[in-house]
């Protein structure tokens, strides 16, 4: 993680706050990219054809979209701003799949616009994070647009997440889990 941030982000001055490269449709866009290329997993299930998938991913709802963003807690520090971003967007569950990915993408679209360095994603904490993350939003927390700001468990994990990777204090080494038995579980809760 090193090489790739220069600086840590000041709690007391970096917030996302800027959202104006940022719309409805390049979310939608963002997702559609997850789907479209065969590099990346995108889960549908047997249920739904190649055609429906495109057709849930382009019928979002924009003015939900827009919401997230309109009422987003610019205020807040910026690893909680990050948390309550990521829970939104998986929380809602938009899309079919890849609303992790959809969250982390935009997110990373949001800093640099804000001023502040992208960080790397995809690693084994990323991925420990976001099987927690599906067992948690399955199973205990249902997010609506009633309690979008919440900080519940959800929240809470991706606080520590980003707290670790923003200023890089998670002594990750630790724990070691079985990272191919993780993408099997990742795989069959989606």
């Amino acid at each position: 993680m090193n090489e790739f941030r220069e600086s840590f982000p000041d709690p007391e001055v970096d917030r996302i706050t800027d959202f104006t490269e940022l719309d409805p449709e390049d979310i939608k866009w963002r997702n559609r990219e997850y789907f479209n290329n065969s590099d990346h997993r995108y889960d549908h299930g047997d249920v739904l054809s190649y055609h429906q998938v495109k057709h849930k991913i382009s019928v979002v709802r924009n003015g939900d979209l827009n919401r997230v963003m309109n009422e987003f807690p610019k205020r807040e520090p910026l690893t909680q701003q990050c948390a309550h971003w990521v829970r939104a967007i998986i929380g809602l569950h938009f899309f079919p799949d890849a609303n992790h990915r959809t969250a982390m993408a935009t997110l990373n679209t949001l800093l640099p616009l804000n001023g502040i360095e992208k960080f790397r994603w995809s690693d084994d904490q990323y991925k420990e994070t976001i099987f927690k993350s599906k067992l948690i939003r399955k199973h205990i927390i249902d997010v609506r647009f009633d309690n979008l700001w919440s900080k519940d468990e959800l929240y809470f994990l991706w606080h520590r997440y980003f707290v670790d990777r923003f200023y890089d204090i998670s002594d990750f080494s630790h724990h070691s889990p079985d990272y191919e038995r993780l993408d099997q579980a990742i795989e069959q809760l989606e």
